[in-house]
């Protein structure tokens, strides 16, 4: 059953060097810095890197941030993590979870990076996918795994 909630990870990284990269050493991590939901750009010109023309700073420009989510309806997942210090494989995973009598229940499963990460930020945008018919509260959690660590970040949301 798994296999039938796997998302595929037809999404596209951006990678931005940090401004100050750190020396490699004990405090060598990697931190996911953000995560969202939002609606698919019909016209594929969200989410982009330094879409804001003068900015002073690097940005990262995507579709509005959602938490109400409503049912049958396909979302972009965008999320950022950062590396800082480390150097090697790694990978994000993104689960979406929700409890139903009691026991939590996997909604989604996306695979949302895989490869080698050095002192970056990485910018990853996939799709997630339509909704489940699933109404109530979900917890979408995205985890780095990176040498023999991981970190985590969840943020609730609510199906529609």
């Amino acid at each position: 059953m798994l296999a039938g909630l796997m998302a595929a990870a037809l999404g596209s990284v951006i990678v931005m060097p940090v401004h100050s990269p750190q020396t490699p050493g004990a405090n060598s991590a990697v931190y996911v810095t953000g995560v969202t939901l939002g609606d698919v750009d019909p016209n594929n010109v969200v989410p982009t890197a330094n879409g804001v023309p003068n900015a002073g700073t690097s940005n990262w420009d995507i579709a509005l941030p959602v938490a109400g989510l409503t049912a049958g309806t396909d979302y972009k997942l965008t999320f950022t993590f950062e590396d800082v210090g480390y150097t090697g494989a790694c990978n994000v995973d993104v689960r979406m979870t929700q409890v139903q009598e009691g026991k939590k229940v996997l909604l989604r499963d996306v695979g949302g990076y895989a490869g080698q990460c050095s002192p970056n930020i990485y910018m990853v945008s996939t799709d997630f996918g339509a909704m489940p018919d699933s109404p109530g509260p979900v917890t979408l959690t995205v985890t780095a795994h990176y040498g023999k660590a991981k970190t985590s970040t969840k943020v609730k949301m609510l199906i529609q």
